[in-house]
């Protein structure tokens, strides 16, 4: 069975996923999702046109960041690190998230 790095197409959540199968169900949120789908969305490429981009090696889209406020965290992951240049955290950015263990929070 070959397996090929995918997120899920609904939580993002990264998967290792059978390319033979048609479909699946992601093991995080139970959504199921389109196998194809699933690995295209792992390459996905985007073009970005901003005066400032803040990226963070591979969790850059685990985190909703504007002008160093954190609206939102979108990970799967159950031990999170808030990236330095956060400044301040809303108080949703966590809503939803009842897998979550454990917070590393920066000294900014």
């Amino acid at each position: 069975m070959p397996l090929v790095p995918a997120k899920c197409t609904n939580c993002g959540a990264p998967l290792l996923v059978d390319d033979a199968l048609d479909a699946a169900i992601c093991p995080y949120c139970n959504t199921a999702y389109i196998v194809e789908k699933a690995v295209n969305n792992y390459n996905i490429t985007n073009n970005i046109t901003a005066g400032v981009v803040n990226i963070y090696g591979d969790v850059k889209s685990d985190f909703v960041i504007e002008s160093g406020v954190l609206k939102e965290y979108t990970g799967a992951s159950t031990d999170v690190v808030i990236p330095d240049t956060v400044k301040v955290i809303s108080k949703d950015a966590f809503c939803g998230n009842k897998y979550l263990t454990s917070l590393q929070i920066p000294d900014s």
